[in-house]
């Protein structure tokens, strides 16, 4: 559930308009370019509300008939798409280097 939440959470912020203005802007003040793939996420945003729609069947289907396998593919549905929802707004060119 905790994924399922993660997943909403980010697919319902990045879905506003005025977020995607100013990620974009936070990424122009580090000098970095969007990636393709952050340009692909946030153009399609609202077909990723599939994932944790999917998930949530996963996991009511789990409760309702216990099973390991299907436990795994829950999760793993689930932890994936936290990832790649995730990873859609870093950059490792927007890190500082420290040191040296």
């Amino acid at each position: 559930m905790t994924c399922i939440t993660i997943q909403s959470f980010f697919i319902y912020f990045i879905a506003q308009p005025q977020f995607i203005e100013r990620f974009t802007s936070l990424w122009i003040s580090f000098d970095v370019e969007q990636t393709a793939y952050t340009k692909f996420v946030f153009s399609t945003i609202e077909w990723w509300s599939i994932v944790p729609v999917v998930c949530l069947i996963l996991a009511v289907i789990t409760l309702q008939r216990p099973s390991k396998l299907l436990s795994a593919l829950t999760l793993i549905i689930s932890l994936t798409g936290v990832l790649a929802l995730v990873l859609s707004i870093y950059s490792t060119a927007m890190l500082i280097p420290i040191g040296r």
